[in-house]
C-alpha cells in the first residue's frame, strides 16, 4: 500500500456521504462526516452509530496507512495532512524530539537547545491560506513555547485565541510568524506524540479550525484578516480533540518504528562503511577501489534509469535499489577480510619465499641443461671423426646458450 495514495478526504462530506471504500486491503478513499458549529454530529442516532462505526473504520484504516510508510519525510507529512482533515483546521506543524547529552544538536546548527537536553526539530509544516510559504525555519524550544511545553511536559494544549492565554501561564505565543506573513493565528491545538512507553517523540501543531474545510482564509492571496477569522474560525471542540488524541497516538508508534528503520539502516551503513575501509587499510596497493567501484555503478545506475531511449529505457532503480547497489559496491571486495596479510599486501604475483624457490628451480633447470650439452659433446667426440666433431659440438654450444637464454629471460 503506497501511503501517499491513502488519503483522499472529503471534510465536508455529510452524514449519508460516507465514501468509503477498501480493495484488497488497501485504502482507496476516506470521507470525514461533516460537524455542525456546536461540534456534535447531526443527524438522528441510527446516523449517528454508523457514522461512529465509519470512524472506527476510518481510523483503523488510518493506521495502516500510517505504518505502511517508511520515507519520514513524506510520514509526517502524512500524518499532518490527516490531522489537518480530521479536524478541519487550517494549518498545522509537526515537530521531532531528539535527545542530547548537552542539549545541543550537533546535526543541526538552526535549532535551539532547550531544557532537559531535549531538542525539537521543526519538521513539516502546512497552510491552506498560505501554501507557499518557507517552512525551512525553526522556533525556540522551551517550557516558555506552546510546543515546547507540550513536549516537556507531555500534555496536550487547546486555547480558543492564541493571542489571549491565561496570564498565569509559563508558556506563551510568539506572533513573528503571523506579523511576517500576513497571518492571524486564533484557535490552537497542540497535542504530545507519545511512545508505547510515555515518552514524547514529537508534538503535532494544529492552528485555525475552520467551520468549513472549504474555505480559505486568504482567497485573494493577500493577508488574514481579523474579520475573516472571527466568522470562520472556531475552536476545537472535545470531539477533535479525542480525534487527535487518537490520531497522534498512531502516529506516535508509526514516527517511532520509522525512526527506529532509520537508526538501523544508518548502523548498517556506518558498519558497511567501517567494513570497507578496513578492508581498504589492509591493502594500500588498492586503496580508494571500493569507492571508486561504487561511484562508477551508481553513476551507471542513474544514468540507466534516466534514459528515454535503448536497451535501458524501460529500467529504473528505486532509491532502495540505489542504496543495495551502494552497499553492493562498497562491499564486493569483502573476501579480502579473510585472506592472510602477507598475501594480500604482497607486490608480486607470488610470495616472497615461493618466487625465490621458482627462481632457484630456473637456476638448476639452466644447470640441467648445461650438463646435458657437455654430455652430449663428449659423445659427439668419440662417436665422429675431428672435424665433424668440431662443427656438431658448436652447433650443440649454441643451442645450449639458446636455451639457458630463454630460462633466464623467463
Amino acid at each position: 500500500m503506497q501511503a501517499d495514495d491513502v488519503i483522499s478526504a472529503d471534510i465536508t462530506a455529510s452524514k449519508n456521504d460516507t465514501n468509503f471504500s477498501s480493495t484488497d486491503g488497501k485504502l482507496d478513499s476516506i470521507s470525514v462526516p461533516r460537524l455542525n458549529v456546536s461540534g456534535t454530529l447531526s443527524g438522528k442516532s441510527t446516523a449517528d452509530a454508523a457514522i461512529t462505526a465509519h470512524r472506527l473504520r476510518l481510523l483503523s484504516d488510518i493506521g495502516l496507512a500510517l505504518s505502511a510508510e517508511r520515507d519520514i519525510h513524506r510520514l509526517l507529512d502524512l500524518i499532518l495532512k490527516i490531522a489537518r482533515e480530521l479536524t478541519t483546521a487550517d494549518a498545522g506543524s509537526i515537530y521531532t524530539v531528539q535527545t542530547t547529552a548537552d542539549g545541543v544538536n550537533n546535526d543541526t546548527k538552526q535549532n535551539a537547545a532547550s531544557e532537559d537536553g531535549i531538542n525539537l526539530h521543526f519538521r513539516a509544516a502546512q497552510n491552506d491560506s498560505k501554501p507557499k510559504l518557507n517552512t525551512n525555519v525553526t522556533f525556540p524550544v522551551s517550557s516558555s513555547s506552546l510546543a515546547g511545553c507540550a513536549a516537556l511536559q507531555g500534555d496536550t494544549l487547546c486555547f480558543e485565541d492564541a493571542y489571549q492565554l491565561p496570564p498565569d501561564a509559563p508558556y506563551r505565543f510568539n506572533p513573528d510568524f503571523d506579523h511576517k506573513n500576513g497571518y492571524r493565528t486564533k484557535s490552537v491545538l497542540v497535542v504530545p506524540l507519545k511512545n508505547h512507553a510515555g515518552r514524547v517523540i514529537g508534538v503535532l501543531q494544529l492552528i485555525n479550525r475552520k467551520r468549513d474545510a472549504r474555505i480559505n482564509l486568504a482567497p485573494d492571496g493577500g493577508d488574514v484578516t481579523e474579520d475573516t477569522v472571527a466568522r470562520e474560525v472556531v475552536p476545537f471542540d472535545e470531539e477533535r480533540l479525542e480525534l487527535a488524541a487518537t490520531l497522534a497516538s498512531q502516529a506516535a508508534v508509526a514516527l517511532e518504528n520509522t525512526q527506529l528503520l532509520e537508526q538501523i539502516e544508518a548502523l548498517f551503513a556506518s558498519f558497511v562503511a567501517a567494513a570497507s575501509s578496513a578492508i581498504e587499510d589492509r591493502d594500500p596497493s588498492t586503496s580508494g577501489h571500493s569507492q571508486r567501484v561504487t561511484r562508477m555503478t551508481l553513476a551507471m545506475a542513474q544514468a540507466a534509469s534516466q534514459a528515454d531511449e535503448g536497451p535501458f529505457k524501460d529500467v529504473t532503480f528505486t532509491s532502495q535499489e540505489m542504496r543495495e547497489l551502494s552497499y553492493a559496491g562498497l562491499l564486493h571486495d569483502f573476501g579480502k577480510i579473510g585472506v592472510r596479510e602477507k598475501i594480500l599486501t604482497k607486490s608480486h604475483k607470488l610470495e616472497p619465499n615461493y618466487f625465490q624457490g621458482v627462481r632457484d628451480r630456473l637456476v638448476i633447470l639452466a644447470r640441467d641443461i648445461e650438463k646435458a650439452g657437455a654430455e652430449q659433446k663428449i659423445a659427439l667426440l668419440l662417436e665422429l671423426p675431428q672435424e665433424e666433431a668440431v662443427l656438431a659440438m658448436q652447433k650443440c654450444d649454441e643451442e645450449t646458450r639458446r636455451q639457458v637464454a630463454r630460462i633466464e629471460e623467463d
